[in-house]
C-alpha cells in the first residue's frame, strides 16, 4: 500500500499518483491524505485512489501517522511512503 500525503499541489499530486500506479508493480491501494481538501477534485475517482480527508492541515508528519494508521487498520504489510512533490521511476 502507498501513502501520499499532499497539501494543495494539484498538478505535482497527479504526476505522483499516475507514477505509482504506473509502477512495474502497482500498489493494492493509493492512499493519499489531503492536508489541503482539494485532492478529490484534482484526482477524480481513480481506481486504487483512496482520499483520506483529515479535515485539518496536520503537516506532514500528521499526514504521515494518519495515513499509515489508515494502512495498517487496512492490513497492510507493507507501506511506502511517497511525497507529492516524488515522480518515482518504474
Amino acid at each position: 500500500m502507498t501513502v501520499v500525503v499532499t497539501y494543495r499541489r494539484t498538478d505535482l499530486l497527479m504526476r505522483c499518483v499516475d507514477a505509482v500506479l504506473a509502477q512495474t508493480r502497482p500498489p493494492e491501494a493509493v492512499l493519499v491524505v489531503d492536508n489541503g481538501g482539494i485532492a478529490r477534485e484534482a484526482l477524480g475517482d481513480r481506481d486504487g485512489v483512496e482520499i483520506v480527508d483529515p479535515g485539518r492541515n496536520l503537516g506532514p508528519a500528521g499526514g504521515y501517522e494518519m495515513g499509515f494508521r489508515e494502512a495498517l487498520e487496512r492490513a497492510a504489510d507493507k507501506v511506502w511512503t511517497v511525497d507529492d512533490d516524488v515522480v518515482p521511476d518504474h
